[in-house]
């Protein structure tokens, strides 16, 4: 409060001197000249007398952060990778299996963040589409070979 009490006695003094040195300024040409002088003069002022509240007024508004702290956050971003990387493994694998001619109900791709940073996949399950039952060795060791990583495929419907 007394801050504030500083910076309105000093805005007076300010103004007060202003106006005598508008009473005493002589009319004419040089009124205009007078006038930015006396403006830069009280923003001058009014600058100078807050620069003791200024550094307070951070600590007075405080911005709450979204994420209580950097491991939170750390793991909600790591989450957000591991869905991205699963999503496209799962895009990849249907594409595959379309290339043969097979269509499928559900595919499930398992992952994990490895101690190296970087995304494992553990396996891949398909679930075939009804009246497909008969293929799943065949998607099984096709899509085993060419993406790499094992691959589990159950029947349609009753699988």
């Amino acid at each position: 409060m007394n801050a504030v009490r500083t910076w309105s006695l000093a805005i007076c003094f300010a103004v007060l001197a202003v106006a005598v040195l508008q009473y005493l300024a002589p009319p004419g040409s040089m009124e205009k000249m007078i006038r930015y002088v006396i403006g830069a003069f009280l923003v001058c002022a009014m600058a100078f007398s807050l620069k003791s509240v200024l550094p307070k007024i951070p600590l007075a508004f405080s911005i709450p952060t979204q994420y209580g702290t950097e491991s939170e956050f750390s793991s909600f971003v790591e989450s957000q990778e591991i869905t991205a990387a699963q999503e496209s493994v799962e895009r990849l694998a249907e594409t595959e299996i379309n290339k043969m001619g097979i269509s499928c109900k559900n595919i499930h791709a398992d992952m994990d963040k490895q101690e190296d940073g970087s995304i494992g996949i553990n396996r891949i399950e398909i679930t075939l589409a009804s009246g497909y039952e008969g293929y799943g060795a065949r998607v099984e060791s096709y899509l085993s070979e060419t993406l790499g990583v094992p691959v589990e495929v159950m029947a349609g419907e009753n699988g």
